[in-house]
């Protein structure tokens, strides 16, 4: 290979990986307040089948208790950290044991229904009466009553099983849910529940320290044409001076 190719050839490698260092963020609730991780609004509440629960602990009982996390400005607070647009390369939802004895696996999905029409950190009094759509701003799909088929995207993700341990932690790997939020530009959160009719709780924003949930990501800036673009142009006039050599 010529050295005008050779150099072309390190130019583009150059362009295309310009500005595409992978980073990892991870995002608390704004009362954590402990070192490394991004303080930002969390709204997570339980579901039940007559009153809404917003403690400081999330409950997974079957179908019975669904509990919902979302970090409403995520892809605001993303794309600033990284000065544009990203590729998500990987994502987990941290989630801490607080009470029960069951030990069965919990599945989270993503959630298709708007109920966020409040600002960050408020939208969890909007869900009152769990199953139902008790306040005007929020409106299940399944003719007002919250529903699986409806409200949810259908493309679940089950975790391994649980951990009870005393502040036992439970790591699940959202990564595809959280890419499809990035893609589509819609953010609605996740949702939490069992498969059988066991009961099991983890702490929510509401509780203090270590307890928290978390939400760790990776992802890679990409970069923008003109950055490539003036890369490469640069890259043919060194090229061009050389030839008129």
């Amino acid at each position: 290979m010529s050295i005008s190719k050779t150099l072309l050839t390190v130019l583009v490698i150059c362009a295309m990986g310009a500005a595409a260092n992978a980073d990892t963020i991870e995002l608390g609730p704004a009362t954590t307040g402990s070192d490394g991780i991004f303080l930002c609004a969390w709204d997570d509440t339980f579901l039940t089948a007559s009153v809404q629960g917003n403690s400081t602990e999330l409950d997974f009982w079957g179908t019975t208790k669904v509990s919902l996390i979302a970090i409403k400005e995520m892809i605001s607070i993303i794309e600033a950290a990284a000065g544009g647009a990203v590729t998500i390369n990987s994502a987990t939802l941290t989630l801490v044991h607080a009470s029960g004895t069951a030990e069965n696996p919990v599945t989270v999905d993503r959630i298709t229904t708007d109920w966020l029409a409040d600002a960050a950190g408020s939208n969890e009094n909007d869900t009152e009466r769990a199953y139902a759509d008790s306040d005007t701003t929020t409106t299940w799909a399944g003719a007002g009553d919250f529903d699986a088929a409806n409200d949810l995207a259908g493309t679940p993700i089950t975790s391994q099983t649980w951990n009870k341990g005393y502040r036992g932690r439970n790591d699940f790997d959202v990564t595809a849910l959280v890419q499809t939020m990035f893609t589509s530009g819609v953010n609605y959160g996740f949702a939490m529940y069992t498969t059988d009719n066991t009961r099991i709780r983890a702490f929510s924003s509401e509780t203090t320290g270590n307890k928290m949930p978390s939400l760790t990501i990776e992802y890679t800036p990409v970069p923008e044409p003109a950055t490539m673009g003036m890369l490469l142009v640069g890259g043919l006039g060194v090229l061009a001076r050389r030839r008129r050599r």
